[in-house]
């Protein structure tokens, strides 16, 4: 259980980590989503290659809205749900749409299954889940939109153990945020 699928493929290698290659050039994020990520994660070790005058959309960079959520069990028990947090996640889309930003990628992820079940269902019901995709974080590896917005879930009723989710494996938030192209929404 303490093992990764990462770290037994590096132990199949002949030559172990010498033979892990880190690829230092980064074109997919605006240089104000990749830098945040490039100087605590990476340790400014990433070339940003992408140039900030092809943007695709109104407005690119990193956004945050502040919600004093409530964490609750999922449906069954399982996972956990951030009720303020979803409503705001999915004003915030009404408004995305409500302002341009139409025809444009969308991602929405979140750490917690039951979250992104309850998003998507709201985001449905409201008529507005065409052209956006939604996705634990781990179902967006490799993944990339115009815009991510990021649901952490994390607030006041979660258990320790399962805030520590959020952060270990610590590439869990990087990948989540390095999905966005143009615009990361941290809600």
């Amino acid at each position: 259980s303490g093992n990764s699928v990462y770290k037994a493929i590096v132990q199949c290698l002949p030559r172990r980590i010498a033979d892990v290659i880190f690829l230092t050039e980064h074109y997919r994020s605006h240089p104000l989503i990749i830098g945040f990520v490039n100087q605590y994660v990476y340790k400014k070790r990433l070339f940003l290659r992408k140039d900030p005058e092809q943007k695709r959309i109104m407005s690119s960079g990193i956004f945050s809205q502040q919600v004093n959520g409530l964490c609750l069990r999922g449906a069954k028990g399982r996972s956990w749900i951030n009720n303020p947090e979803k409503e705001a996640v999915c004003d915030l889309v009404r408004k995305l749409r409500k302002e341009g930003y139409d025809g444009h990628s969308i991602g929405i992820v979140t750490p917690f299954s039951s979250h992104k079940d309850e998003i998507q269902n709201t985001i449905e019901i409201m008529g507005l889940n065409d052209g956006i995709n939604f996705g634990t974080a781990h179902l967006f590896q490799g993944d990339e939109r115009e815009i991510i917005i990021f649901s952490p879930v994390v607030s006041k009723g979660i258990t320790d153990g399962a805030a520590r989710v959020v952060e270990i494996p610590h590439n869990l938030i990087n990948v989540a945020v390095t999905r966005a192209k143009e615009a990361l929404f941290v809600v």
